[in-house]
């Protein structure tokens, strides 16, 4: 997903996320380079994020010791991070190609189900929170929220930000975690 801004002096900031753990300074590089290529979009206006998704595809050059794989499997993996790579760039060439006068307003929300992980025991969690039971360590349930809107006052996008470790999933199937239900409940 991405989001471009153009302010009235022609100054350009593009943000791009994606529902990754992360990615390697390697892909990065790479990509920027491609962005940069294509764009010439100022690193300084470019900005990247993840979702940091626990249950999501892995990356190239990422998470080597947490992942190992053999060739065939690292072959799978460098043709999707290669294949991901042309979906930001396409990402970022249609928000550029879609802007369109808007106002922007913030607002915050509250949400309330991150817990500190290495503070609790995840299995004591819901009789902790029945009985009332402070929950130990430090969270931030603060929810930041960005609306665009078009001239006509139509929702066009938004941007939200919510700290909280996207691994309340365990297995090996593919799933956007919490960050994914959030997204597809907002569109």
């Amino acid at each position: 997903k991405v989001l471009a801004f153009k302010d009235d002096k022609g100054k350009l900031a593009v943000m791009a996320t994606t529902d990754h753990q992360g990615m390697s300074k390697t892909i990065y590089e790479r990509l920027y380079q491609k962005i940069y290529k294509r764009f010439k979009l100022d690193r300084s206006a470019f900005m990247i994020t993840f979702s940091h998704n626990h249950s999501g595809p892995c990356l190239q050059d990422d998470l080597q010791d947490y992942y190992p794989s053999d060739a065939e499997q690292k072959g799978y993996v460098k043709e999707y991070t290669l294949w991901m790579e042309e979906q930001v760039l396409d990402a970022i060439g249609e928000a550029l190609s879609n802007l369109q006068t808007a106002t922007i307003s913030k607002g915050e929300g509250l949400c309330t189900f991150a817990v500190n992980r290495r503070e609790n025991v995840e299995a004591e969690v819901p009789r902790m929170r029945a009985e009332g039971i402070p929950l130990k360590g430090v969270v931030d349930h603060y929810v930041p929220v960005m609306a665009v809107k078009n001239a006509k006052g139509k929702l066009i996008a938004t941007l939200f930000g919510y700290a909280c470790h996207p691994t309340t999933l365990s297995g090996t199937q593919l799933c956007g975690d919490y960050p994914g239900f959030a997204q597809i409940n907002l569109e």
